[in-house]
């Protein structure tokens, strides 16, 4: 029946592939690939990859093992072959959105397949402008992009991949008014888990793009990091994207960063805010200043603390 069908073959042999992948089993993975599915004619479609960065990312999580690793390596390599022969049909197959939406980008960059990412921007360099745009903004139905999956899932090497090849893209000669959004959302996706690496990276390309990345609510990064307690996120961000937002309002309640870090009680991040120049005196909607916010909620020694002359103003 495999033989008079060709639908039933081909999914037969799709499911051999996963499960090659899955076992690290790298010559049969070859073998598949390369012999077995031209010599039945069933070419590379944009659901075998999908389904294969998907199992490999799994396998990705739950290795330890030095030669798991190496096996697994070895496996990501044959599938940026696959994606290199392509050839005419790359932008067909990679462009291919599924029943979510998603394109193969997607799975890769949400399993932090480096290797895979780079080997999908590279045949796009053939590619026309506005398809090499589509590729890095396209959303799915939940309207993530491929770049929004691969910093949830706190994939430094696929981060930086996309951030690359959208670097080549601001070169080109088109504009996305959607690029400062994406990063805007993504930078303040990592201060909201604290990925720390990914912070440093995204804050200094915002800084190329975005003048003034705001939350919905109008919240600027610095209000964010404020609210988090991490003092040195707040540092690096006064040193690149926020140099001139400490004393930024946000519009529903009024409130700078050091209102925002007097209200968690964060004495590290008054600090460095007073350090560089916020204003201790600014009052909100209400007309309370931060250390009333301070005092209001039982943070008694940074009230006082606050109070008087910052110890980092000259005199």
């Amino acid at each position: 029946s495999l033989q008079q069908n060709n639908l039933p073959r081909e999914l037969f042999l799709f499911h051999l592939l996963e499960l090659a992948v899955y076992e690290l089993r790298p010559n049969t993975v070859r073998t598949l690939l390369f012999d077995v599915l031209p010599q039945n004619d069933i070419a590379i479609q944009a659901v075998l990859l999908n389904r294969l960065f998907m199992v490999l990312g799994l396998r990705k999580v739950q290795l330890s093992a030095p030669y798991s690793c190496t096996l697994l390596c070895k496996i990501q390599d044959l599938l940026c072959q696959v994606i290199g022969r392509l050839g005419p049909r790359s932008e067909e197959v990679l462009l291919s959105e599924d029943e979510l939406g998603r394109l193969p980008l997607h799975y890769a960059a949400s399993a932090g397949l480096f290797g895979v990412c780079m080997a999908i921007f590279n045949v796009a360099k053939s590619w026309n402008t506005t398809s090499r745009w589509c590729l890095i903004m396209h959303t799915d139905k939940r309207d993530c992009s491929p770049l929004e999956y691969a910093v949830i899932s706190n994939h430094l090497d696929a981060v930086l991949s996309v951030l690359f090849y959208l670097e080549r893209l601001l070169d080109a000669p088109y504009s996305d008014d959607g690029i400062a959004s994406l990063l805007s959302r993504m930078l303040f996706t990592a201060l909201h888990y604290g990925y720390e690496d990914l912070i440093s990276i995204i804050s200094w390309t915002c800084s190329r793009v975005c003048q003034r990345p705001r939350t919905c609510e109008g919240a600027s990064p610095l209000h964010v990091a404020a609210r988090t307690g991490r003092a040195d996120h707040v540092r690096l961000l006064l040193g690149n994207i926020c140099i001139s937002d400490v004393n930024s309002v946000e519009p529903m309640y009024g409130w700078t960063a050091l209102i925002v870090a007097c209200v968690e009680g964060h004495q590290s991040i008054v600090d460095v805010l007073l350090e560089h120049g916020a204003d201790r005196d600014h009052r909100d909607h209400r007309g309370w200043t931060a250390q009333e916010h301070a005092a209001f909620r039982g943070h008694l020694a940074l009230a006082k603390a606050i109070a008087g002359p910052s110890k980092w103003q000259a005199g």
